[in-house]
Protein backbone atom coordinates (compact mmCIF):
# COMPACT_ATOMS: atom_id res chain seq x y z
CA UNK A 1 0.00 0.00 0.00
CA UNK A 2 2.90 2.38 0.79
CA UNK A 3 4.11 2.13 -2.74
CA UNK A 4 0.92 3.80 -3.91
CA UNK A 5 1.33 6.91 -1.75
CA UNK A 6 2.85 10.28 -2.62
CA UNK A 7 2.04 12.63 -5.43
CA UNK A 8 0.24 11.01 -8.32
CA UNK A 9 2.27 10.89 -11.45
CA UNK A 10 1.55 13.53 -14.01
CA UNK A 11 -0.07 15.90 -11.47
CA UNK A 12 2.85 17.03 -9.33
CA UNK A 13 4.80 20.27 -9.65
CA UNK A 14 7.73 18.29 -11.04
CA UNK A 15 5.59 17.36 -14.02
CA UNK A 16 6.56 19.47 -17.03
CA UNK A 17 3.29 18.72 -18.83
CA UNK A 18 0.15 19.97 -17.16
CA UNK A 19 2.02 22.06 -14.59
CA UNK A 20 3.75 24.07 -17.31
CA UNK A 21 0.47 24.64 -19.11
CA UNK A 22 -1.09 26.02 -15.90
CA UNK A 23 1.64 28.68 -15.65
CA UNK A 24 1.08 30.11 -19.17
CA UNK A 25 -2.67 29.70 -19.49
CA UNK A 26 -4.54 32.81 -20.75
CA UNK A 27 -8.30 33.54 -20.88
CA UNK A 28 -9.82 32.39 -24.11
CA UNK A 29 -11.24 35.08 -26.50
CA UNK A 30 -15.00 34.75 -26.87
CA UNK A 31 -15.68 36.05 -30.39
CA UNK A 32 -19.38 35.61 -29.86
CA UNK A 33 -19.44 38.66 -27.59
CA UNK A 34 -18.34 41.07 -30.35
CA UNK A 35 -21.02 40.62 -33.04
CA UNK A 36 -18.65 41.83 -35.72
CA UNK A 37 -20.35 44.00 -38.36
CA UNK A 38 -23.73 44.17 -36.60
CA UNK A 39 -23.50 47.94 -35.93
CA UNK A 40 -22.39 48.84 -39.45
CA UNK A 41 -25.27 50.28 -41.41
CA UNK A 42 -24.73 51.82 -44.83
CA UNK A 43 -26.86 54.90 -45.49
CA UNK A 44 -29.95 54.20 -47.57
CA UNK A 45 -32.55 56.73 -48.69
CA UNK A 46 -36.02 55.25 -48.40
CA UNK A 47 -38.00 58.31 -49.56
CA UNK A 48 -36.49 61.01 -51.78
CA UNK A 49 -37.58 64.66 -51.57
CA UNK A 50 -40.38 65.28 -54.06
CA UNK A 51 -40.96 67.97 -56.69
CA UNK A 52 -43.57 70.59 -55.81
CA UNK A 53 -45.80 73.12 -57.54
CA UNK A 54 -46.07 76.32 -55.51
CA UNK A 55 -47.66 79.74 -55.84
CA UNK A 56 -45.24 82.65 -55.93
CA UNK A 57 -43.96 84.04 -52.60
CA UNK A 58 -44.97 80.98 -50.58
CA UNK A 59 -42.72 78.58 -48.63
CA UNK A 60 -42.03 74.97 -49.63
CA UNK A 61 -41.47 72.06 -47.25
CA UNK A 62 -39.36 69.02 -48.14
CA UNK A 63 -38.66 65.78 -46.29
CA UNK A 64 -36.37 62.80 -46.75
CA UNK A 65 -36.53 59.38 -45.08
CA UNK A 66 -33.26 57.48 -44.63
CA UNK A 67 -31.86 54.56 -42.65
CA UNK A 68 -28.42 54.21 -41.10
CA UNK A 69 -26.51 54.83 -37.88
CA UNK A 70 -25.90 58.33 -36.46
CA UNK A 71 -27.25 60.19 -39.49
CA UNK A 72 -26.57 63.89 -40.03
CA UNK A 73 -28.31 66.10 -42.60
CA UNK A 74 -27.52 69.26 -44.55
CA UNK A 75 -29.82 70.77 -47.17
CA UNK A 76 -28.49 72.71 -50.16
CA UNK A 77 -29.92 74.84 -52.92
CA UNK A 78 -29.09 73.79 -56.47
CA UNK A 79 -28.35 70.57 -58.29
CA UNK A 80 -27.58 67.40 -56.31
CA UNK A 81 -23.91 67.44 -55.31
CA UNK A 82 -23.56 71.24 -55.52
CA UNK A 83 -22.55 72.35 -52.00
CA UNK A 84 -22.02 76.03 -52.82
CA UNK A 85 -25.36 77.12 -51.31
CA UNK A 86 -25.98 75.45 -47.91
CA UNK A 87 -29.33 76.33 -46.36
CA UNK A 88 -29.23 77.88 -42.90
CA UNK A 89 -31.13 75.74 -40.41
CA UNK A 90 -31.35 72.89 -42.92
CA UNK A 91 -29.90 70.18 -40.68
CA UNK A 92 -32.96 68.00 -40.14
CA UNK A 93 -34.72 65.35 -42.28
CA UNK A 94 -37.39 67.98 -42.99
CA UNK A 95 -36.68 71.46 -44.35
CA UNK A 96 -38.85 74.53 -45.04
CA UNK A 97 -37.58 77.07 -47.55
CA UNK A 98 -37.90 80.85 -47.35
CA UNK A 99 -40.60 82.47 -49.50
CA UNK A 100 -39.80 81.66 -53.12
CA UNK A 101 -40.16 83.91 -56.16
CA UNK A 102 -38.76 81.66 -58.87
CA UNK A 103 -38.38 77.99 -59.79
CA UNK A 104 -35.50 76.44 -57.85
CA UNK A 105 -34.15 73.06 -56.63
CA UNK A 106 -33.04 71.70 -53.26
CA UNK A 107 -31.34 68.49 -52.11
CA UNK A 108 -29.89 67.03 -48.90
CA UNK A 109 -26.54 65.44 -48.05
CA UNK A 110 -26.74 62.65 -45.46
CA UNK A 111 -23.57 61.66 -43.60
CA UNK A 112 -22.55 59.23 -40.86
CA UNK A 113 -19.34 57.70 -39.54
CA UNK A 114 -19.66 55.11 -42.31
CA UNK A 115 -19.92 57.45 -45.28
CA UNK A 116 -22.21 59.90 -47.07
CA UNK A 117 -25.05 59.89 -49.60
CA UNK A 118 -26.65 62.66 -51.66
CA UNK A 119 -30.37 62.74 -52.31
CA UNK A 120 -31.98 63.58 -55.61
CA UNK A 121 -32.66 67.27 -56.20
CA UNK A 122 -36.32 68.26 -55.80
CA UNK A 123 -37.56 71.14 -57.92
CA UNK A 124 -40.08 73.74 -56.79
CA UNK A 125 -42.05 74.94 -59.79
CA UNK A 126 -43.03 78.46 -58.71
CA UNK A 127 -46.16 79.79 -60.38
CA UNK A 128 -47.72 83.23 -60.21
CA UNK A 129 -50.99 83.41 -58.30
CA UNK A 130 -53.46 84.53 -60.98
CA UNK A 131 -55.68 86.33 -58.45
CA UNK A 132 -52.72 88.15 -56.91
CA UNK A 133 -51.46 89.08 -60.38
CA UNK A 134 -54.88 90.44 -61.29
CA UNK A 135 -55.20 92.47 -58.09
CA UNK A 136 -51.72 93.93 -57.91
CA UNK A 137 -49.13 94.18 -60.66
CA UNK A 138 -45.45 93.92 -59.67
CA UNK A 139 -46.22 93.24 -56.00
CA UNK A 140 -45.38 90.46 -53.59
CA UNK A 141 -48.65 90.66 -51.66
CA UNK A 142 -50.28 87.31 -50.97
CA UNK A 143 -54.04 86.89 -51.04
CA UNK A 144 -56.09 84.32 -49.14
CA UNK A 145 -59.58 83.36 -50.23
CA UNK A 146 -62.40 82.68 -47.78
CA UNK A 147 -66.11 82.04 -47.82
CA UNK A 148 -68.20 79.70 -49.92
CA UNK A 149 -66.60 80.30 -53.32
CA UNK A 150 -63.06 81.28 -54.28
CA UNK A 151 -62.13 84.35 -56.27
CA UNK A 152 -60.58 83.82 -59.70
CA UNK A 153 -58.84 85.78 -62.45
CA UNK A 154 -60.72 86.60 -65.68
CA UNK A 155 -60.45 89.04 -68.59
CA UNK A 156 -64.04 89.17 -69.85
CA UNK A 157 -64.86 92.12 -67.58
CA UNK A 158 -61.90 94.44 -66.98
CA UNK A 159 -61.13 98.14 -66.60
CA UNK A 160 -57.64 98.34 -68.09
CA UNK A 161 -57.65 95.50 -70.60
CA UNK A 162 -55.71 93.18 -68.28
CA UNK A 163 -57.05 90.39 -66.11
CA UNK A 164 -59.24 91.31 -63.15
CA UNK A 165 -60.16 89.32 -60.05
CA UNK A 166 -63.77 88.21 -59.70
CA UNK A 167 -65.61 86.76 -56.72
CA UNK A 168 -67.00 83.26 -56.90
CA UNK A 169 -70.63 82.45 -57.64
CA UNK A 170 -72.62 82.26 -54.40
CA UNK A 171 -76.18 81.50 -53.31
CA UNK A 172 -78.35 83.13 -50.62
CA UNK A 173 -76.64 83.80 -47.26
CA UNK A 174 -73.22 82.91 -48.65
CA UNK A 175 -70.02 84.95 -49.01
CA UNK A 176 -66.96 85.12 -51.22
CA UNK A 177 -64.02 87.14 -49.96
CA UNK A 178 -60.31 87.71 -50.45
CA UNK A 179 -57.84 89.33 -48.06
CA UNK A 180 -54.17 90.31 -47.73
CA UNK A 181 -51.82 91.80 -45.13
CA UNK A 182 -49.64 94.88 -45.49
CA UNK A 183 -47.09 96.53 -43.21
CA UNK A 184 -46.82 100.28 -42.73
CA UNK A 185 -48.63 103.19 -44.34
CA UNK A 186 -49.79 103.10 -47.93
CA UNK A 187 -52.52 103.88 -50.40
CA UNK A 188 -55.10 101.36 -51.54
CA UNK A 189 -57.02 101.96 -54.75
CA UNK A 190 -59.04 99.71 -57.00
CA UNK A 191 -61.68 99.67 -59.73
CA UNK A 192 -64.83 97.74 -59.01
CA UNK A 193 -67.91 96.49 -60.80
CA UNK A 194 -70.89 94.81 -59.18
CA UNK A 195 -73.52 92.65 -60.83
CA UNK A 196 -75.80 91.12 -58.21
CA UNK A 197 -79.30 90.84 -56.82
CA UNK A 198 -80.66 94.27 -56.00
CA UNK A 199 -81.00 94.92 -52.28
CA UNK A 200 -79.65 91.52 -51.33
CA UNK A 201 -75.96 91.22 -52.32
CA UNK A 202 -73.26 93.79 -51.53
CA UNK A 203 -69.62 94.58 -52.06
CA UNK A 204 -67.96 95.48 -48.75
CA UNK A 205 -64.41 96.64 -48.02
CA UNK A 206 -62.81 96.14 -44.58
CA UNK A 207 -59.59 97.52 -43.11
CA UNK A 208 -58.28 95.92 -39.90
CA UNK A 209 -61.66 94.20 -39.58
CA UNK A 210 -63.61 97.47 -39.76
CA UNK A 211 -65.98 98.06 -42.65
CA UNK A 212 -65.00 101.18 -44.58
CA UNK A 213 -67.12 103.61 -46.50
CA UNK A 214 -68.86 101.83 -49.34
CA UNK A 215 -67.09 102.07 -52.70
CA UNK A 216 -70.01 104.06 -54.14
CA UNK A 217 -72.01 107.24 -53.48
CA UNK A 218 -74.12 107.18 -50.34
CA UNK A 219 -73.89 105.12 -47.17
CA UNK A 220 -75.12 101.78 -48.50
CA UNK A 221 -72.99 99.26 -50.36
CA UNK A 222 -73.68 99.19 -54.10
CA UNK A 223 -76.34 96.83 -55.39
Amino acid sequence: MGGRGGTPQGLGPESSGLAGYDRIQRPALDLGAFEVGDSFQAIAIKVQPLDLNLLKYLEATFAVAASGYGLRYQWYQGASGDISHPMEGGNQPGFTTPALAETISFWVKITSVYGMLNSDAATVNVMADPVAAALNKESSLLYAAAGNAAWFAQSATTHDGFEAAQSGVIAHSQTSSVQTSVTGAGTISFWWNVSSQSGGDYLRFHLDGIEQAAPSDGDKPPN
